[in-house]
C-alpha cells in the first residue's frame, strides 16, 4: 500500500509539473516580436510601434516579454547586438568603429562601455583571445 501511494504521488506531482510547464508557454505575439527584433535589431521599432502591431498595450507587452524572455525589450535587443559583435569580432577584421556602426550603437565609446558592462572584457581584448 506505501508503493502504491508513493507512486501515486509521484505520477500527481508530475501531472501539476507538465501543467505548470504548459501554463508558462510563450504566447505566440511574444515570439513573433522576439523574431521581429532579431532581425531589426539594428534600428527596432518603439515599444508603442510594436504593442500597436501586437494588438497589446505596451505595459502589457513590457511586463509579458520581461516574463518570458526574462529581461526587457531594450536589453533583449542590446543583448543580440552584443552577440553579433562578438561573431564579428572573432570572423572578421573590420575596425571596432565599423563594428559598433553596424550593430547600431550610438559609437565605439558606447558599443565597448556595454560590451565590457555584459562581458567583463573590452571588444578589443575579445579580439585577441581568437588571434
Amino acid at each position: 500500500q506505501l508503493i502504491q501511494e508513493g507512486i501515486t504521488l509521484e505520477l500527481v506531482g508530475e501531472i501539476l509539473r507538465v501543467q505548470e510547464r504548459s501554463s508558462h508557454k510563450i504566447p505566440q505575439w511574444i515570439e513573433d516580436i522576439s523574431q521581429e527584433l532579431s532581425e531589426r535589431f539594428v534600428d527596432p521599432p518603439s515599444l508603442s510601434e510594436l504593442a500597436g502591431e501586437h494588438h497589446v498595450h505596451p505595459v502589457h507587452l513590457a511586463r509579458t516579454f520581461r516574463k518570458h524572455q526574462g529581461c526587457s525589450v531594450g536589453e533583449y535587443v542590446r543583448n543580440i547586438r552584443i552577440e553579433r559583435a562578438c561573431h564579428l569580432l572573432a570572423h572578421t577584421t573590420l575596425s571596432l568603429a565599423e563594428i559598433a556602426f553596424k550593430m547600431g550603437f550610438a559609437d565605439q565609446s558606447h558599443f565597448t562601455n556595454l560590451f565590457k558592462r555584459a562581458l567583463g572584457t573590452t571588444p578589443g581584448a575579445y579580439r585577441k583571445s581568437f588571434i
